[in-house]
């Protein structure tokens, strides 16, 4: 029989670490709470599960959660499909009166891609510890989700009442059906996504065996003294004491030396650990560990021969492995990634990228995961390739034959806010797409051709015209008839082609607006009028029947003959008027017109003047700079219609004096000369004061014989 020392489960523990490093770090839980609530069915799982939360899990809401509360069973709705990461801790097992713990918690990890459905998830209860004393040695209840009892302890002639068995924890899981770890089980493995074995209880002398991975961990008899017990086998993949619940431990034996303690209840699990019911001295020991499960059908990828990991690929996607949790069980879910597959089409030689992964909330593109999350980030993808027909690839739709939207680009690259489409099939364009346009006319349209880049497209028939019209051709412009040889036209791109027909109605623009496509009407139509045409610094006067814009176009009255007829477009240029202010009074006025040049109205011919001031030039703004010198050329300083107003700027130079000795009063050091431009009416320092005077120093008053030279600088100041 194999006895493992506390040592040695703190390198255990220290191994399953370093093993899930970035997947899960364990963490310790309250107690269960043993508040009844739905209906036991389990004899040997003393402590029911509790009805808990509700809750739900999209990729643009809430992303996350945890169970609140061991011992519970909670119903977790996956509003989206999406990659999914799966935790799961086992709950410890009870330790005794005597200071030997219980078996931890295993923990289980996976990601994996799973449907919009609904979900139930079961953090298992923690063991209770056994108790000694009169009244107090009594059976353990096992924790919520398949925990065994603790045994009752004996009684001891020399010792009185011997302590009761630590309870086994109970396991913790995440299903697609309600119940209990045992109740999903009993309909099949099928209906379990993981499961993380519960540690079994201590008993004296015997610390519980830890619950989680492939196999838990054997119990335990006396530690330093010979056990004369059985075996007390862990739960495996294939073998334990049941299908999700941990066997009870026995009952002490009346005073016997190591036997009279309570055994310790196994931990529950994928199957349950079994717990010794061994009668006699020398056969006081602890519970084993439940397994751990990892469902091969639910998660995507290959399962381990011996069930305690699944990879896809080189990653490794789910592990379950022994534990270090000694609180109560915990479950945890994560929406981690919107899935985009990539449907490359029949033909292809090689596929490419297949399939993409995107952040939730952000431009974050992956092509791998395993359980330490989203691997291998891209900007692009592989394209897909074709040997055979039609061999360019133009790209990624949300919808077949290019309907919808393009997310990635031919070259590969992913375009900005695929994430926001979540899980979705991207549909891959083949060729350039060469379609035909009726251009408003009813008439019935050649099939879309796809042909390769560069490649020329098949004439097809010309359509038939209605009554009154003759097709003219084919038109790579909307607007103007440019004629399509199919002979020596080829495409690189996707191209719209226009159908020409005889009569027309053409729209002259006359160098001003966005280009009108042309009408095709029998005689005697009204021609529709068309949005009425904007430009810049020009008014839309009207569509007219001569280039010479003598006669208007009546669209109410006027109809069209058996010919082709041009409508010419008038424009006006607006005029505004510029506006002279000078302390916000108005000095005069010009007139300008919008795209001719002119000069402003000089200071001189509008009789600007200001007393010990040089007229600077005009701002049109309301900082204090010259935007226009006088008499400037000047050529669309407005839009529209209206004034446009100018203010003066006036300077004057300020001359400021200094002594030429090295030194001011009593030994101070002279200062330079200094130029400044100021406001009128402020002082040098920004202050309001009288205007300054010229030649004005900025220096202390000094003695006479500090005053031999001057030097001078000009400053200009504006307004």
């Amino acid at each position: 029989m194999r006895r493992t020392t506390s040592t040695t489960r703190k390198l255990l523990s220290t191994v399953f670490a370093v093993t899930l490093v970035g997947a899960l770090v364990p963490t310790s839980r309250a107690a269960a709470d043993s508040t009844p609530g739905m209906p036991d069915v389990l004899d040997t799982q003393s402590t029911e599960l509790v009805n808990g939360e509700s809750v739900e899990i999209s990729r643009d809401g809430t992303t996350s959660w945890t169970a609140a509360s061991a011992g519970t069973l909670n119903t977790v709705t996956l509003s989206d499909a999406g990659l999914y990461r799966l935790t799961a801790e086992g709950a410890g097992g009870g330790g005794t009166y005597f200071g030997d713990y219980g078996g931890a918690g295993g923990i289980t990890a996976a990601v994996t891609p799973l449907d919009a459905q609904t979900v139930y998830a079961v953090p298992g209860g923690r063991g209770v510890d056994g108790q000694r004393g009169e009244g107090l040695n009594v059976e353990t209840a096992g924790g919520a989700n398949g925990g065994g009892n603790g045994g009752a302890g004996a009684l001891s002639g020399g010792l009185g009442p011997c302590s009761a068995g630590g309870s086994g924890g109970g396991a913790s899981h995440i299903a697609l059906t309600r119940g209990s770890l045992a109740e999903v089980l009993s309909g099949g493995d099928d209906n379990l996504l993981i499961a993380a074995g519960g540690g079994g209880g201590g008993g004296r002398m015997g610390v519980g065996g830890i619950g989680g991975g492939a196999s838990g961990e054997v119990g335990h008899g006396d530690n330093g003294e010979p056990y004369l017990g059985p075996e007390i086998p862990a739960g495996t993949q294939t073998s334990g004491y049941q299908k999700g619940v941990g066997q009870d431990g026995g009952t002490g034996t009346y005073n016997v030396n190591y036997g009279c303690e309570g055994r310790g209840g196994a931990g529950g699990g994928y199957w349950g650990g079994t717990a010794s019911t061994a009668t006699g001295a020398h056969r006081d020991a602890s519970g084993a560990g439940g397994s751990g499960f990892l469902s091969g059908t639910n998660i995507d990828g290959t399962k381990a021969e011996d069930g305690g990991a699944i990879t896809k690929g080189e990653a490794t996607v789910a592990t379950t492995a022994l534990g270090t949790n000694t609180g109560g069980g915990s479950v945890s879910i994560e929406y981690l990634a919107s899935i985009v597959t990539l449907d490359a089409g029949d033909g292809v030689a090689t596929t490419g990228t297949t399939t993409l992964f995107s952040a939730p909330d952000d431009d974050a593109y992956y092509r791998a995961y395993s359980t330490s999350g989203l691997q291998d980030a891209v900007a692009s993808i592989t394209i897909p390739t074709r040997t055979e027909g039609i061999r360019y690839f133009a790209g990624y739709y949300t919808g077949a034959d290019r309907g919808g939207t393009r997310f990635v680009d031919p070259d590969g690259t992913i375009e900005a806010g695929l994430y926001e489409q979540g899980s979705t099939t991207l549909y891959a364009a083949w060729g350039i797409k060469v379609s035909f346009d009726s251009s408003g006319v009813a008439a019935e349209m050649p099939q879309t051709q796809t042909v390769d880049r560069g490649e020329r497209a098949t004439k097809p028939a010309d359509p038939t015209a209605p009554s009154g019209l003759e097709f003219k051709g084919w038109s790579s412009d909307p607007v103007t008839y440019t004629e399509v040889s199919f002979d020596s036209t080829t495409f690189d791109e996707d191209t719209t082609l226009y159908a020409f027909w005889t009569p027309q109605v053409s729209f002259e623009m006359n160098g001003h607006g966005e280009a009108v496509v042309p009408q095709f009407l029998v005689q005697g139509s009204h021609v529709v009028e068309p949005v009425a045409p904007t430009e810049e610094g020009h008014t839309f006067l009207g569509w007219f029947k001569d280039s010479a814009l003598t006669e208007e176009w009546n669209f109410e009255t006027d109809t069209t003959g058996t010919t082709n007829m041009t409508l010419y477009a008038k424009w006006a240029a607006n005029k505004y008027t510029v506006r002279y202010l000078d302390n916000g009074v108005s000095k005069g006025v010009s007139q300008h017109t919008y795209g001719i040049e002119k000069n402003l109205t000089t200071a001189a011919e509008l009789g600007l003047s200001r007393e010990g001031w040089t007229f600077a030039g005009w701002r049109a703004g309301s900082e204090l700079k010259v935007d226009y010198t006088d008499g400037e050329v000047v050529e669309n300083l407005s839009t529209g219609a209206g004034y446009f107003d100018l203010n003066a700027v006036w300077k004057r130079d300020i001359t400021f004096a200094s002594g030429s000795s090295s030194t001011g009063p009593r030994g101070a050091p002279s200062r330079p000369p200094t130029s400044r431009t100021r406001a009128d009416g402020a002082r040098w320092d920004g202050s309001a004061a009288r205007r300054p005077r010229a030649r004005q120093t900025s220096q202390p008053a000094w003695s006479s014989r500090h005053r031999r030279s001057r030097a001078s600088t000009a400053s200009t100041r504006a307004t």
